[in-house]
């Protein structure tokens, strides 16, 4: 990666919405715009500690030019609503002198094929609890952004560095994220304080050990507990720059008081191709243990929980699809599960077969 120094002209602010005038659409760039959110999110004043700038405010235009046609560029184009319109600044931090979204917008101009090579995007799709049917195609088109985000060597360095020095690293370590969260749009919904685009950047795939991951019962979110059995591992994501007060209080008031707190050590794939094992937090299952599926029980999919079958849940997909982006009506997940329709017509059919 170049010396970041070569940036530090001409530096524009990403977190300011961007009009048609900012645009180059002589590439046959399509601006879509996306109506305001209107009434159902309250408008987010900041804590004086949200409002503090950072390096990572500026960004190299060029940089940014670059951003548009690798990152889901409509994601910064659309309509802000009121609450992303006032908020404060990221609190995403990187190492002295290094603007975090420079660096993140190198990462993200790499090859998609060639992160696919290293980590084919299918494996971590299916990783995460997806149907082997799901593609890129049928997912929100932020989450596929973050499953191809990568984060330096350096970054990740010094990111660790930074919050076990810190007097509370709770409160500062990036969290390992494995169910609703996975999607940028569900903590976008829930800080309220961050763009979707930018909330994608924050995020990277991820994979902790020593960790099992089911279902709920009469739930769609899942859980994670302890194992000791030698493959126990959850694929999931680690999202950075969640280490505001603010930030902290939403994402744990949307845990609720059934998960705890833990620290763990999750491996992290970086832009360079290395591992990096980086400390985390994690949320864990303390509820009991009688509302678990456990894997193998027998229940449906044999206790699996299905990242599929929660994205097509009426309060997921609302989510997503209030953040602007879309789930596609006829999917692989349909092919796979069968439609609602179609069950009905397969019951109503058996119903009439016992009557005769």
């Amino acid at each position: 990666m170049a010396a970041a120094s070569k940036h530090t002209e001409e530096l524009v602010d990403l977190q300011a919405p961007m009009s048609s005038d900012d645009m180059d659409l002589s590439d046959g760039w399509e601006i879509v715009l996306v109506p305001e959110i209107e009434g159902e999110i309250p408008e987010f004043k900041p804590d004086a500690e949200d409002q503090t700038h950072g390096p990572e405010d500026d960004a190299n235009t060029q940089i940014q030019e670059r951003l548009k046609s690798k990152l889901a560029i409509h994601h910064a184009n659309k309509q802000l609503s009121k609450s992303e319109q006032h908020a404060g600044p990221s609190s995403c931090t990187e190492a002295p002198g290094i603007p975090i979204w420079i660096d993140k917008a190198e990462q993200a101009i790499q090859a998609s094929s060639e992160i696919d090579s290293a980590i084919p995007l299918n494996d971590l799709i299916t990783g995460l609890g997806f149907s082997p049917a799901e593609t890129p195609s049928t997912l929100p088109s932020g989450l596929v952004d973050a499953l191809r985000n990568r984060l330096s060597e350096a970054y990740l360095t010094s990111t660790l560095k930074a919050a076990q020095s810190s007097p509370k690293p709770n409160e500062t370590l990036p969290i390992f994220v494995f169910g609703a969260f996975v999607f940028p749009a569900v903590v976008w919904s829930v800080i309220r304080d961050l763009q979707l685009w930018k909330v994608a950047c924050c995020m990277t795939p991820a994979r902790i050990k020593g960790y099992k991951k089911c279902a709920v019962r009469h739930g769609t979110f899942p859980a994670a507990f302890p194992s000791a059995e030698p493959d126990a591992e959850i694929q999931g994501m680690v999202i950075f720059g969640m280490d505001s007060r603010t930030r902290r209080k939403r994402l744990e008031r949307f845990q609720n008081a059934m998960y705890d707190l833990h620290r763990g050590m999750a491996e992290i794939v970086s832009a360079e191709g290395t591992v990096v094992k980086h400390e985390v937090v994690l949320y864990v299952w303390n509820g009991p243990s009688s509302k678990l599926v456990i894997p193998g029980e027998g229940q449906g999919d044999g206790g699996k929980w299905s990242a599929s079958r929660m994205m097509r849940d009426p309060w997921a997909r609302g989510i997503i699809e209030r953040s602007g982006e879309k789930i596609p009506e006829c999917c692989g997940w349909e092919e796979a599960h069968g439609t609602l329709e179609g069950k009905l017509e397969d019951l109503s059919q058996k119903m009439d077969n016992m009557e005769v």
